[in-house]
């Protein structure tokens, strides 16, 4: 159901489309790109892996993955597949404090590294010389971090929140509130007056 949702945001936004499921993108398969590591500005690694645009007018989606590390899993394969059949750019990105060890793996206070690790990427993606319109995306965790580095670049394309955070079920000692607190004001503050074009999709995503 995301990728048909995805769909029509990229076909409003550049006439392109995104498939689900992968199962129905036929026989043509993306080459196989390599990670490569970047460093920060703060000397921290991070790791991109980088899908290029079959035009100078296709799109180019920059994705930000979840708190746990999961720009490999499934979700991200697929989306990687669907953008290269459909000649969409793609650039991934995983967590600095992924190359941590898995006890340190954990997001900075107030999300700087994070949006520094976004901010890299996007970097990278001008030094290398790409002219082609940017959309930034990100999912749960990537979506709080997206969403604050979207904020400040008013020439990126648009933004796609996947599965935004707008709420806590559990206070911090693990406790069930009920109802739930509402986040959605304080972690996306301004987001009715966003002018640029804007998905956001809730719901359960592997």
């Amino acid at each position: 159901m995301i990728f048909q949702t995805l769909a029509g945001f990229g076909i409003a936004l550049f006439g392109s489309a995104l498939i689900w499921p992968p199962t129905a993108l036929g026989s043509e398969t993306p080459a196989t790109p390599t990670w490569q590591r970047l460093k920060t500005p703060r000397q921290s690694q991070m790791e991109i892996l980088w899908q290029a645009p079959k035009s100078p007018q296709a799109p180019v989606l920059v994705l930000a993955p979840g708190q746990s590390c999961n720009a490999r899993r499934p979700l991200f394969e697929a989306l990687a597949h669907a953008a290269h059949t459909q000649g969409v750019g793609l650039l991934r990105l995983e967590w600095s404090y992924c190359n941590l060890e898995k006890d340190q793996r954990k997001p900075s206070p107030e999300l700087t590294s994070e949006k520094e690790d976004v901010e890299t990427a996007l970097n990278w993606i001008k030094q290398a010389g790409v002219k082609n319109p940017i959309l930034l995306a990100g999912k749960s965790l990537g979506s709080l971090v997206s969403y604050g580095v979207f904020q400040s670049h008013p020439e990126l394309t648009g933004l796609a929140l996947l599965t935004p955070v707008c709420s806590y079920n559990e206070d911090e000692k693990g406790q069930l509130l009920n109802p739930p607190q509402n986040m959605l004001a304080q972690h996306y503050p301004g987001l009715a007056q966003i002018q640029r074009p804007l998905l956001v999709s809730l719901g359960k995503l592997s």
